[in-house]
């Protein structure tokens, strides 16, 4: 809650301070930043006086500085009830807003306040920033201008100017707006964070991943994997990637190993992305002889405002998930279309379809819509449903003519500091053409410790009961089991 602190503590509320003795209590206890004791003497006052303005407003700080921002809103409310005109209480009411996802009305709070004092540059500077969170970067870009025209040493502004530029795909143009801010306000906590991660951008980092997974069908794989990237010019990033790894089942054993290397480009808004390599695939010569497969990849990318993003990506590949696709020697193409957006309630929005085409002659057909909320800022819920099917029964690997699942969501997150943790999973339903629906399941967890900038590693286990989501079994849903667990390391160097 920094911009309820911001506004709260570290400002000094211009309303009238009233005689009660209660009143005085509460102040001294806030200045001294005795916050439960404030509460206690703003409560005590509100028991006497229900139309105490400042008791109700900074008892709304507290409680929007708590995450209680339904009701924060409500002690607001009461406050504009008691003294309709009261600026500082809009513009608090318009941050409690714009905190709990209501963006929309809070631009709208913002603009009555605006229409009173149109030049109110805690109004301003608020109106700006939640239109960028909104995703209108061009309309939120020029606030900031608009105000950097009267005070061109305004830091908050710089700052925030740089923040949409950023989201713009703008770095060059938001790495010198933060410059700029930060030799305003050295101190700029956020200024810092942005600078600090538009740096961390351009240097080379590296990552080790160590990931296992088994199922109930006897398929199990071991992959050790690494790679690294390094910007050569602004807006182009080269990376590399390679890999080494087995696949087991109850008859053969797999071994595979490859690599990629390719670039990025960002210009502005959009994002390209392409790579090739290839992967040496071997088994036991009972099966198949040992042969090289290419890889090759791209991507595109266009980010719409903030909160939206398109994406088309192919890529060819070996199908070798399991020891057995390993052995039957076929390649993958693959065609997916995505659409990622938020709304402005903090809904999350995803859509996807896509082709693949298998070598054997064989094609597949994909749909998927998931929508998730965040509640609480901790918790999550959401739903998902997904569609697939395949043109004929392939060989050695899931391939119903229409499976179909559909499960609501849930988890919880907890982002402290270094630490970051999440539980999440799931119940539903899922349906193999031809056959009885079945429940379905999912679990999560993963837990990761960050340093420095990019530093990160995490662990991660997973177990499932969905059918859908490897390649190597038959068309069985009863007693399916999948489960995962994985190590990532992540280094800036």
């Amino acid at each position: 809650m920094t911009l309820l602190r911001r506004a709260g503590l570290a400002l000094c509320l211009a309303l009238p301070a009233a005689a009660s003795a209660q009143v005085a209590d509460g102040d001294a206890a806030w200045t001294d930043g005795r916050l439960a004791d404030a509460r206690a003497a703003y409560e005590r006052e509100l028991a006497a006086n229900p139309s105490s303005v400042r008791s109700l407003y900074r008892l709304a700080v507290l409680a929007g500085q708590a995450g209680e921002l339904d009701s924060a809103l409500v002690l607001l409310g009461r406050a504009r009830g008691a003294e309709p005109d009261e600026p500082d209480v809009r513009l608090l009411e318009a941050q409690v807003l714009a905190l709990a996802g209501r963006l929309d009305a809070s631009v709208a709070k913002y603009d009555s306040l605006l229409a009173l004092d149109p030049g109110r540059r805690e109004a301003r500077l608020g109106r700006a920033r939640v239109l960028s969170w909104r995703g209108d970067l061009e309309g939120a870009a020029g606030g900031y201008r608009s105000i950097l025209a009267q005070d061109a040493h305004d830091a908050e502004a710089r700052v925030g100017l740089g923040q949409v530029y950023h989201w713009q795909g703008r770095d060059e143009l938001a790495r010198r707006q933060i410059d700029s801010a930060l030799a305003i306000d050295p101190g700029n906590r956020t200024g810092r964070e942005i600078g600090g991660a538009l740096r961390a951008a351009r240097r080379p980092q590296a990552d080790v991943s160590l990931e296992w997974s088994s199922d109930s069908d006897e398929n199990t794989t071991l992959t050790l994997g690494t790679g690294a990237s390094v910007t050569a010019v602004p807006g182009v990033r080269l990376f590399g990637s390679a890999f080494a790894g087995r696949a087991e089942d109850p008859v053969r054993e797999a071994r595979r190993a490859g690599g990629e290397a390719g670039l990025t480009v960002a210009r502005g808004r959009v994002q390209v992305t392409g790579a090739v390599g290839a992967r040496r695939l071997s088994v036991d010569e009972l099966f198949a002889a040992p042969r090289t497969g290419a890889v090759y990849r791209a991507g595109a990318g266009l980010r719409i405002g903030a909160l939206t993003s398109l994406g088309l990506s192919y890529a060819h590949v070996p199908f070798d998930e399991t020891a057995r696709l390993v052995a039957e020697e076929h390649d993958l193409e693959t065609l997916d279309l995505s659409l990622e957006t938020a709304l402005s309630d903090g809904t999350g929005i995803s859509l996807g379809a896509g082709g693949a085409w298998v070598s054997d002659g064989n094609s597949r057909r994909s749909a998927v819509l998931g929508v998730t909320r965040t509640l609480a800022r901790r918790f999550f819920v959401g739903a998902l449903g997904r569609v697939l099917g395949y043109d004929a029964r392939g060989a050695g690997y899931f391939s119903p003519s229409r499976f179909a699942v559909g499960e609501v969501r849930g988890g919880w997150r907890l982002a402290a500091r270094q630490w970051d943790a999440r539980l999440s999973g799931g119940v539903g339903a899922q349906q193999i053409k031809g056959l009885d629906a079945q429940p379905l399941w999912h679990l999560e967890a993963r837990l990761g410790r960050k340093w420095g900038t990019l530093n990160v590693v995490e662990a991660f286990a997973g177990v499932t009961n969905s059918v859908g989501v490897t390649s190597g079994l038959g068309d069985e849903i009863e007693g399916y089991r999948y489960r995962s667990a994985g190590l990532r390391l992540r280094l800036g160097l």
